[in-house]
């Protein structure tokens, strides 16, 4: 009888998945990258794992992948899940779905509902594209002014606003987490500009962590529990603090954490008890990790009971 893969991974742009699918051969199983649907075979058990791409038009094309195989292969687990997928980057539709979990925030749509807004709005804030990453197009905004040019660039062309309540924060820290196990965090400095833009782990002003002081516990304690409660598979989140010296996110990408994790910092493995430790795994070695992860059926099961809990909400 011959053998077919219960492992599928996209071909992703930055070739990310040609290195997990070498670590699965390492660890003797079977995968298969493609981008087919009629490659993904209907197999019980099987998961198909996306890297997704923040460029619009590669992000597209992935969506539509994730969107076929989610409604002609609904045997094959979805990682990240549809949900998840469609999350990805965009911070509208995140603030929508977790909105006890950001800072206060305006969702604008058009040019009217702006308008609105702009009667009570407190300044100074923070306007985010939709769709942006790595900090492009995040702007503070302190007059009036300044919130009709960001009305005019970005709602008169058709892409929706997020007004975010302005936290000023020194430090903000990048937290990336697989299977709600495994845990990799920096602390990275927001610099004069207030914001943090397209940081990586090699740039001036970020710190990278080894040992689980209690500030990242906290940190990393809070993206836990939300991690579990909507049972999310994998995620790289911002997270600053509050005014009550809370945790909040001010968004997240729900595929790869980025390029930052393969130049410094190791991944701390979550306890039980809710302690950390350090696994020693670091750089190009994640990738047998998520490798072991995928093979072993963590974020399947993971997947598979979100895509349950949404369908008791239907």
């Amino acid at each position: 009888m011959e053998m077919v893969p219960k492992i599928y991974l996209n071909n992703d742009l930055r070739g990310w998945n040609q290195n997990i699918f070498y670590e699965i051969k390492v660890l003797g199983g079977m995968a298969q990258i493609s981008n087919n649907i009629n490659e993904v075979l209907p197999v019980d058990g099987a998961s198909m794992w996306f890297n997704l791409h923040h460029s619009s038009s590669r992000l597209a094309s992935d969506l539509v992948f994730a969107d076929r195989v989610h409604y002609f292969r609904p045997s094959v687990t979805l990682i990240p899940t549809l949900h998840e997928c469609l999350l990805y980057t965009d911070k509208t539709k995140q603030y929508e779905a977790y909105p006890d979990y950001f800072p206060f925030s305006r969702i604008l749509n058009d040019e009217a509902e702006a308008a609105v807004v702009l009667t009570d709005i407190e300044y100074p804030f923070i306007s985010k594209p939709s769709n942006g990453s790595g900090g492009s197009g995040i702007r503070i905004i302190h007059t009036e002014d300044e919130a009709s040019k960001e009305v005019e660039s970005f709602l008169s062309n058709g892409t929706p606003l997020l007004w975010q309540e302005y936290l000023p924060n020194k430090f903000d820290y990048r937290v990336v987490v697989l299977a709600n196990r495994y845990f990799w965090i920096a602390k990275r400095f927001i610099g004069n500009r207030g914001i943090v833009t397209c940081t990586s782990i090699g740039d001036h002003g970020v710190e990278r962590y080894d040992t689980p002081v209690d500030e990242l516990v906290k940190v990393m304690e809070y993206i836990h529990e939300f991690s579990n409660r909507y049972n999310i598979t994998r995620l790289a989140a911002d997270v600053i603090f509050d005014k009550d010296n809370k945790p909040v996110m001010t968004e997240f990408a729900t595929s790869w954490g980025g390029i930052d994790m393969m130049n410094g910092g190791t991944w701390l493995l979550r306890k039980g008890s809710g302690e950390y430790t350090n696994t020693g795994i670091g750089g190009p070695q994640q990738f047998g990790l998520m490798a072991k992860l995928l093979l072993d059926g963590e974020f399947k099961d993971i997947a598979d009971k979100q895509v349950l809990a949404s369908k008791g909400k239907d």
